[in-house]
C-alpha cells in the first residue's frame, strides 16, 4: 500500500464530515454514518479527489506499467464516521468491486481508532501452510493480515481487489475518514 501526506486541513475534513452527516440523515447507522461525497462536492473534495487522481496514475504509470491509454478517475467517494460507543462501530472485511485502487483520507484518527488491516490474496495459505508450525517468522511474504495504525491526515491507497477491514473504534471520539475508489478508464 502506499502512504502521502497531502498537507490538507484535518479540522476543515472532520467539520465537512459533521455537515455531511447533517445534510444526508438516512445515513446513521448503529456505531456511526456514512454518505456519499461526490453528487455536489465542495472545494475540499475536489481538492482531495485532484490529489487522489494524480497519485493513482502515478501509480498506474510507474508502479504497475499500465499503458498511457488508460487513466485513473474516481468513481465512488464516501465519508465514514465511526463513533464510540455504539455496538458496531467499525467496518468489517469487504471489497470494492470494479476498483483499480482504494484510498482513505483519515480527517481526524484518535489514538485507539483501530488499525486498517489488509489482507492479501494469499490470505488463506494458513490453510495449506499452519503458521504457528511452519513458519518461523513472519513478513511481507507469508502473513496473513498487514495492520496498519494509520496517521491523522493522511492518505493510504491499495489495489481496490485486497480485501479489507477498520478495526473497532475504541477511542472516546469519532474516527472520520473519507474513502474513494478509482477505476481505470480510456484517457479522454
Amino acid at each position: 500500500f502506499l502512504t502521502a501526506d497531502p498537507e490538507l486541513d484535518t479540522l476543515a475534513y472532520t467539520e465537512l464530515s459533521e455537515q455531511l452527516e447533517q445534510q444526508q440523515p438516512e445515513g446513521r447507522r448503529p456505531g456511526g454514518w456514512q454518505g456519499s461525497v461526490l453528487a455536489d462536492p465542495c472545494e475540499l473534495i475536489t481538492t482531495l479527489v485532484d490529489r487522489i487522481e494524480t497519485l493513482s496514475n502515478d501509480v498506474t504509470r510507474d508502479l504497475w506499467g499500465i499503458t498511457s491509454d488508460l487513466e485513473c478517475r474516481v468513481v465512488r467517494g464516501w465519508c465514514t464516521r465511526n463513533a464510540e460507543p455504539e455496538p458496531i462501530h467499525n467496518n468489517w472485511s469487504h471489497l470494492h468491486p470494479g476498483a483499480f485502487m482504494a484510498w482513505v483520507y483519515y480527517a481526524h484518527i484518535p489514538p485507539g481508532s483501530g488499525d486498517l488491516v489488509l489482507e492479501p490474496p494469499h490470505k488463506f495459505l494458513d490453510y495449506a501452510l499452519p503458521a504457528d508450525q511452519h513458519i518461523t517468522e513472519t513478513n511481507a511474504w507469508n502473513a496473513q493480515r498487514h495492520h496498519y495504525t494509520p496517521r491523522e491526515g493522511e492518505l493510504i491507497g491499495f489495489p481496490g481487489w485486497i480485501s479489507h477491514a477498520a478495526q473497532p473504534n475504541t477511542a472516546s471520539t469519532t474516527r472520520v475518514s473519507f474513502a474513494f475508489n478509482t477505476e481505470l478508464v480510456t484517457r479522454s
